[in-house]
């Protein structure tokens, strides 16, 4: 059985070789596809890391123009301005990283993770706003601090938030994949639904479900899947309405809450396994029944 729980570390993984450097200095336009706005005029080649951005370098509303292949995306020290990507889709092969004294930077281009499971290294204050974050198979991103806001609805593997990073959706636009995706949230980290409601793979870990909207949590474990949760979950406007359901005919994995559910409806089991376990797994709120059947 493959169980599902917070990575507070860089899986091991084939890695990309090590690669070059493209330096952003923008000394012509937004393109990506214009040689001047590298450093030393040097074309970006697929396969490099891209750094944003030299100093006093201009232009910072880019444009992939084409689909292209990063092995790191890095914003650096001068990085004090936002820098933008959009266009195409960006292949990213080895993660992100923020140094403390750059700002929140946005990629609106779709991101696929390419099956390289990775960590992008934010710091606290720091926001990576990103579109659709998508892979094809069951990769996890691991995010370590800061907050990443998603505009776009994706098909990852797992979010896995880890060292106080946040996990925040503000659109019904930015929603993770009910069959594909699942979250994990270590003791210090975040889910900030914003008053939103989420069908999703799975949710696991220790941290903390907030602003969870007026509506059902739907949780969809595919086979092989267990996930254990004994963190908290909050809803927003607690107390009116909200039920926790399993059904869909893929969901055969088992979802289990060692926590208090705040709902007041009712849980729906149609498909696959929920528990809730140990001395801290109840559904104390509900005023209708407990459906346990097959879809």
């Amino acid at each position: 059985m493959r169980k599902w729980c917070m990575v507070a570390m860089i899986w091991a993984v084939a890695w990309p070789s090590p690669a070059a450097t493209n330096l952003w200095d923008g000394g012509t336009d937004g393109a990506w596809g214009t040689a001047a706005n590298w450093d030393l005029d040097t074309p970006f080649a697929d396969g490099n890391d891209v750094e944003f951005y030299a100093l006093g370098a201009g232009n910072l509303t880019t444009t992939l123009g084409t689909n292209r292949v990063v092995n790191l995306l890095i914003f650096n020290s001068n990085a004090a301005n936002v820098v933008t990507i959009s266009g195409n889709t960006l292949f990213l092969l080895g993660g992100v990283q923020f140094d403390p004294l750059s700002t929140n930077h946005v990629v609106s281009s779709t991101i696929n993770i390419s099956n390289f499971n990775q960590t992008w290294n934010l710091n606290a204050g720091q926001t990576f706003t990103v579109g659709a974050v998508n892979d094809v198979g069951n990769t996890v991103v691991t995010v370590s601090n800061g907050t990443v806001l998603l505009t776009a609805n994706g098909n990852l593997g797992q979010w896995n938030m880890t060292s106080g990073a946040t996990l925040l959706q503000t659109t019904t636009g930015g929603k993770v994949n009910d069959t594909a995706t699942s979250v994990a949230l270590d003791a210090s980290s975040i889910w900030d639904l914003s008053g939103f409601t989420e069908a999703l793979r799975g949710l696991a870990g220790a941290g903390l479900v907030t602003n969870y909207g007026v509506g059902n949590l739907d949780t969809r474990p595919q086979a092989g899947d267990e996930f254990v949760f004994s963190g908290v979950i909050h809803q927003t406007n607690g107390g009116v309405g909200g039920s926790w359901v399993m059904q869909g005919l893929s969901t055969v994995g088992t979802q289990i809450f060692e926590t208090t559910l705040p709902f007041y409806n009712n849980i729906q089991i149609l498909n696959g396994v929920g528990v809730l376990r140990g001395t801290n797994g109840a559904a104390p709120f509900l005023t209708n029944v407990i459906n346990v059947g097959r879809a």
